[in-house]
């Protein structure tokens, strides 16, 4: 299975050349499972409300399903199927074509933002969640030391030094930078002409003999000869109740529900 947009669809390519949209779109999937906005935060580090527009915006275009319960609790969660997001245009058409290159360009501009943030280097002494009474503390602290180095500067130092006539010098360096809290990540998205993205989907949608099991293949070819269940049983020498789950998980896997389509998916070759 994959999701499919097609680029004519309002509101397709604002979204895919939005940064935090893709990323949270990526965080959902990545977590397996009913998210709210507010678990997200830390694999993002975007606040929940920004989630929670993001989610929306997702969810009109049908990329994320939103419920209402959440473990018998009254919460909104939501969740995200696992298969790449294919993007479909038609080639012939100026505006459509316009609109792929569009795309193009912010997933190469969003693919090279998140190489740069991996490959930036920090050395710190800690990375510490601070509220803004902490972070107001700290930077006066590092105003002290801008104040202690300036006036250090202007008196040059004291000339007993360390004895021998010369003042130490120290290197002196401070730094405080916001650190994301977590590697952040793209889904998998691509751009695929109309009728090639056609052709996929019927492939995909039409029922295969070679999806079953070998047992599930031969009760399937036996109610296509015409059999009944009970003589599928005799003749594969199980039990009646067997053969009724099988049957079950033929149709299944098949997509039919009377035995006239499964003959008929026979007679196709499958």
């Amino acid at each position: 299975m994959i999701s499919k947009l097609d680029l004519s669809t309002p509101d397709v390519v604002e979204l895919v050349s939005d940064f935090d949209a893709l990323v949270v779109l990526e965080a959902l999937r990545r977590a397996h499972a009913i998210a709210s906005a507010r678990q997200l935060e830390g694999s993002t580090g975007l606040s929940a409300p920004a989630i929670e527009a993001q989610l929306a915006r997702l969810a009109s275009l049908g990329l994320v399903q939103r419920t209402r319960a959440v473990r018998g609790r009254v919460a909104t969660g939501y969740s995200a199927h696992q298969e790449p997001l294919v993007l479909t245009f038609d080639p012939a058409d100026p505006q459509s074509a316009l609109r792929a290159a569009t795309v193009r360009l912010a997933l190469l501009s969003h693919a090279a933002r998140i190489a740069a943030a991996r490959s930036v280097a920090r050395s710190t002494v800690g990375v510490v969640p601070m509220d803004a009474k902490h972070y107001a503390s700290l930077m006066r602290s590092h105003d002290r030391v801008d104040e202690a180095l300036a006036d250090a500067g202007r008196s040059g130092g004291s000339p007993a030094g360390n004895g021998n006539g010369r003042t130490p010098r120290y290197r002196v360096q401070m730094s405080v930078e916001t650190v994301a809290p977590g590697p952040l990540a793209l889904p998998t998205v691509m751009l695929m002409q109309r009728a090639e993205s056609g052709r996929m989907s019927e492939r995909q949608a039409r029922p295969a003999l070679r999806d079953l099991s070998t047992r599930e293949r031969e009760v399937a070819e036996a109610l296509g000869g015409g059999s009944t269940k009970r003589e599928i049983a005799e003749k594969l020498g199980i039990k009646f109740s067997t053969v009724n789950t099988l049957v079950t998980r033929i149709y299944r896997k098949l997509g039919v529900t009377r035995r006239a389509q499964l003959v008929n998916v026979i007679r196709n070759g499958g």
